[in-house]
């Protein structure tokens, strides 16, 4: 879950790399506030191996998601 900025405090332009090493779906979720926008609205990513990227926007509690993604 991506916290909103009230919870932790992540500058504009913070980048997030993230990995899924086993065969556990890993799936973003919007903390309360919290704009994840992403293509296609995708939040998980696409299996083991695969990963993604969260960046926060100029907007507070914004961020993309960019990556090997899926429904």
């Amino acid at each position: 879950t991506v916290p909103p900025n009230s919870s932790v405090a992540f500058e504009a332009g913070t980048q997030i790399d993230v990995i899924q090493g086993g065969a556990g779906k890993v799936t973003f979720a919007q903390g309360s506030g919290v704009t994840i926008n992403s293509y296609t609205s995708y939040k998980a990513l696409a299996g083991q191996y695969a990963g993604g990227t969260l960046i926060q926007t100029d907007t507070i509690d914004t961020w993309d998601l960019a990556g090997n993604l899926i429904a």
